[in-house]
């Protein structure tokens, strides 16, 4: 088993994980022991791109010192890079709840928006304009508990206003988009839709495995949307605009 570095630099990733396995390892350079466990990427809040490649994934985290966590537990953690071998391992700087979360985006603001931005609309089947007209709850399909880490999805009825960027063809008129109305820790960054909110929603970007499980008979036309960076309010899409505008403007 390799050891771990000595030094204690800062995070190389900040992640939000679900816990599935305790004195465990997914990969075959760590020994399980105590303080490692299996945890599933649910999203990376900041980080290089080969921890993106992981999303939906299990991963083995060493955990600091003295930190117990449950399996089912969803956390923060803050890592740094340890073994890129059969699997990935990454020792853990840091475990935290939702006010870690909060914390960790507020030092994330060195992250470059517009490089975000168009590297999803890049990938976007679908960027609208719109308003919000009509929210319905989903029923739950297969009549399973709702569990504390539940999405609670919703769907929001959005009236089309304009289609932006490099889509072909006519706007459709509306579309439905599929949010998480949970303020569970795992969907902390989803956005929240209520009638009346305006804004520009890019859509069809394939989010995460991990986030959509509850998703899985998403109904065709029907938009999920997980990601913070696939819905831009009205009073804070003006720089989206300017750089759909220089992809061609409105279609």
């Amino acid at each position: 088993m390799k050891g771990p570095p000595d030094a204690e630099p800062g995070p190389d990733v900040v992640f939000i994980g679900t816990v599935l396995q305790t004195a465990s390892s997914s990969v075959a350079e760590v020994e399980p022991a105590a303080d490692t466990v299996v945890v599933r990427v649910d999203q990376v809040v900041s980080g290089a791109p080969a921890f993106h490649d992981h999303l939906g994934e299990p991963i083995t985290v060493a955990l600091p010192e003295g930190v117990e966590v449950a399996e089912g537990d969803v956390h923060v953690f803050g890592a740094i890079a340890w073994i890129f071998g059969t699997g990935l391992a990454v020792r853990a700087t840091s475990v935290g709840d939702a006010a870690a979360l909060a914390a960790a985006l507020d030092a994330d603001d060195h992250r470059s928006v517009d490089a975000r931005t168009q590297a999803r609309i890049a990938n976007a089947e679908l960027v609208i304009s719109g308003i919000v007209r009509q929210v319905s709850h989903v029923p739950n399909a297969d009549g399973r508990p709702i569990s504390e880490h539940d999405p609670l999805w919703q769907d929001a009825v959005v009236d089309v206003h304009g289609q932006l960027g490099h889509g072909a063809g006519d706007a459709p008129e509306k579309v439905i988009v599929r949010f998480a109305s949970s303020r569970d820790i795992r969907w902390y960054q989803s956005p929240k839709f209520s009638v009346g909110d305006r804004g520009v929603f890019i859509l069809g970007v394939p989010p995460a495995a991990a986030l959509t499980d509850a998703a899985v008979d998403l109904p065709d036309g029907v938009y999920l949307v997980v990601d913070p960076d696939d819905f831009r309010p009205a009073e804070d899409a003006q720089t989206l605009l300017a750089e759909i505008d220089e992809r061609g403007g409105e279609q």
